[in-house]
């Protein structure tokens, strides 16, 4: 959908993902952590940092699923931030007004349906995550814990 002009990890993110205050209508109560791994190897856990772009870490973020006609959404419990993919496709976690769906395919990727690219990583040193399939793709991507509260 979005082409980038130059490669995603050369650019820095500065500020915050774009929060807004609209939310959605109904939510679902199954939570979940996000399991990183790449060749084999694991990468971590998605997790948030303080600017709320999603990033590698030792700790993972508990997710919930929103799903409606459009797709599935995952959302943090309790607020109105949902994982979505920036013009420069990095993942973050923007308002509902933002928000965009994600599909979990049956070999274990997670694809962003705003950008049809998967869920990656440039390099470790890095630590952000991207949508953008000429990175490192996750796979498997594992929801870990998915269960009610």
């Amino acid at each position: 959908m979005t082409t980038t002009a130059v490669q995603p990890h050369e650019t820095t993110p500065s500020g915050q993902f774009a929060a807004v205050s609209a939310s959605a209508q109904q939510q679902s109560t199954s939570t979940f952590q996000i399991q990183l791994t790449y060749n084999g190897i694991d990468k971590g856990w998605l997790n948030i940092d303080k600017n709320h772009w999603a990033v590698m870490s030792d700790e993972p973020l508990t997710l919930q699923y929103y799903t409606d006609m459009s797709g599935t959404y995952y959302q943090i419990p309790g607020q109105n931030y949902y994982m979505s993919v920036s013009a420069n496709d990095y993942v973050g976690f923007y308002g509902w007004n933002k928000a965009t769906t994600f599909t979990l395919e049956s070999d274990q990727r997670l694809k962003s349906d705003y950008n049809n690219q998967h869920l990656s990583f440039y390099s470790d040193a890095n630590g952000f995550l991207y949508c953008y399939d000429s990175y490192n793709v996750f796979q498997p991507v594992a929801l870990v814990g998915v269960g009610s509260d």
